[in-house]
C-alpha cells in the first residue's frame, strides 16, 4: 500500500454495522475510525516522514499588493519534488477599509497559489481558509489589512529522517585533474580520495541519483565530509564545471590527511569547517651570496650560510629549504642588486624547484640584470602545491652574457598559504 492514502471517506452501512456490533466494540472499526487512521497516516507521511514540505526556501519579497517568491523556491508534495524556475508574483490585494483577513499561500503540482480568507471587521478575529492537505502544501499564512500586511507565518523546512548509512565511507581512487566525485545513490555522506595521482576536484555529480527511483534524494542541508587520504595536497576548484560545484571565495588547497565538512545549499556545496588552519601563510626566503655569475651556468640557492654557489653539475643537496607548511605558492617577490651590469644578452631565468615532488615553477625568464637593482612581483595563478617538509630550492640559469655582471646578489621571498 502506497502513501499517501487517497481513498474517499468511508460511510457506515447500517446492516453491516449492526452485524459487527453484536461482537462488541473491541472486535471492529467503524467508518469514522477508518477515516481517522487514514488521516493520521497521511499526516505522519507529510509532516514527519519526508513526504511533503518546503525543500528550498529562497525567500520572498512584497511590492505594492503582491508577494513575490524568488526563483528556485522548492517543495515536495506526496514524495515528488517541485520548484519554480523564475520569480513568481502572487497578487494579494489589501482588505477593504475597516476589515482584515488571513490568506494562505499553498503549493500544488503546478505552482504556488493564494487561497483568500473571509474578510471580517477589525473587531473580529479572522479565520484561515480551508485547504486540501492531500493535494496542497501549506507554505505560509498572511495577515492582510486595509493598508498593508502583517507578519507572515514562518516557512518551515521539510522534516526528513537521516538514515544510518549516511555514516558510511566511500573511497574514490580517481586520478588526474578536475575530477567530479559522484554522490552515491545510497545516501553516503563521507567520501575519501586515495590516489596520490589526483591533483584537483571540481565538485560532485548526481548521475547515480538522477532517474534512479531507489536512490536517496540529495536533500538541502545535507552534510558531506571529504577526506584527503592521498600523499599530496589537492586543489578543490571554486565554481568549476560540475553538477554540484564547490562555492568558496577561491580555489582551496586541500592538504594531505585533512578533512573538510561541507553542506548542500540546494545548488552548491559550501564549507562549514576544515580540519586545518589556512589563515596564516609562511614566507620562505632564498638568498644568494655576492658573486659574479658565469655564462651558461645553473646556480642553486637556499638561505643564510647555505646560499653558496653550485654549478649545474653539482648536487643541490646543500641548497635546500624545508617547507614549513602544506599549501600552495600564491605570491613571489624577486629582487637583485648588481655592481657592474651585464651587457646583452643579459636576461636571467629563475625557477622554484620542489625537489621532493620533482616539480618546478618558472618565476621569470626575463630578469634583465642591468642598473643597480631590479625586481619582479608575481601572483601565481597556477597551482604549485607543496607539502610540509618538502625540500625547495631556487634555481637560476644564466645566458651567454655579453659581459659578466659583478657583485650580483639575488633575494627571493615566496609566500605559501
Amino acid at each position: 500500500m502506497a502513501l499517501p492514502l487517497t481513498w474517499e471517506d468511508k460511510i457506515n452501512s447500517p446492516q453491516l454495522l449492526a452485524l459487527l456490533q453484536q461482537y462488541g466494540i473491541k472486535s471492529y472499526l467503524d467508518a469514522e475510525q477508518i477515516n481517522e487512521i487514514r488521516d493520521a497516516l497521511n499526516w505522519l507521511y507529510n509532516n514527519v516522514g519526508g513526504g511533503s514540505g518546503v525543500t528550498n526556501n529562497t525567500g520572498f519579497t512584497t511590492s505594492d499588493e503582491n508577494y513575490i517568491f524568488n526563483a528556485l523556491f522548492g517543495w515536495r508534495l506526496n514524495g515528488v519534488d517541485y520548484a519554480i524556475t523564475e520569480d513568481t508574483i502572487i497578487n494579494v490585494p489589501f482588505a477593504a477599509d475597516g476589515y482584515h483577513r488571513i490568506d494562505l499561500i499553498v503549493a500544488n503540482q503546478t505552482g504556488l497559489i493564494r487561497l483568500p480568507g473571509a474578510e471580517v471587521e477589525i473587531s473580529s478575529s479572522p479565520s484561515e481558509p480551508i485547504y486540501n492537505n492531500l493535494t496542497q502544501l501549506r507554505i505560509t499564512a498572511i495577515p492582510v489589512n486595509s493598508d498593508g500586511y502583517g507578519e507572515p507565518e514562518g516557512i518551515e523546512f521539510l522534516n526528513e529522517f537521516v538514515k544510518k548509512i549516511e555514516d558510511t565511507i566511500y573511497a574514490y581512487a580517481v586520478t588526474g585533474a578536475d575530477q567530479v566525485l559522484e554522490f552515491r545513490p545510497d545516501g553516503t555522506a563521507n567520501y575519501t580520495v586515495t590516489n596520490s595521482s589526483l591533483t584537483s576536484i571540481s565538485g560532485f555529480g548526481i548521475s547515480l541519483i538522477t532517474g534512479n527511483p531507489n536512490a536517496e534524494p540529495l536533500r538541502i542541508g545535507k552534510k558531506v565530509i571529504l577526506w584527503n587520504q592521498t600523499a599530496n595536497a589537492i586543489t578543490l576548484k571554486n565554481a568549476d564545471a560540475a553538477e554540484i560545484p564547490f562555492n568558496f571565495s577561491s580555489d582551496v588547497s586541500f592538504p594531505s590527511g585533512e578533512k573538510m565538512l561541507l553542506f548542500f545549499d540546494g545548488i552548491e556545496l559550501r564549507e562549514l569547517f576544515r580540519s586545518w588552519s589556512s589563515s596564516i601563510g609562511f614566507i620562505h626566503r632564498f638568498l644568494s651570496p655576492n658573486f659574479s655569475p658565469a655564462s651558461n651556468t645553473t646556480y642553486y640557492f637556499a638561505g643564510g650560510n647555505l646560499g653558496t654557489l653550485a654549478s649545474a653539475s653539482t648536487s643541490n643537496i646543500n641548497r635546500r629549504l624545508g617547507c614549513m607548511l602544506t599549501g600552495k605558492v600564491i605570491k613571489i617577490h624577486l629582487e637583485f642588486s648588481v655592481g657592474l651590469s651585464a651587457s646583452a644578452p643579459n636576461n636571467l631565468t629563475v625557477y622554484l624547484d620542489n625537489i621532493t615532488q620533482v616539480s618546478s615553477l618558472l618565476i621569470t625568464n626575463s630578469l634583465i640584470v642591468t642598473g643597480n637593482q631590479g625586481f619582479v612581483n608575481l601572483n601565481v595563478s597556477s597551482d604549485f602545491l607543496v607539502n610540509k617538509d618538502d625540500e625547495l630550492t631556487l634555481r637560476a640559469v644564466t645566458p651567454s652574457w655579453g659581459s659578466n655582471p659583478t657583485n650580483f646578489n639575488l633575494t627571493c621571498d615566496i609566500l605559501i598559504v
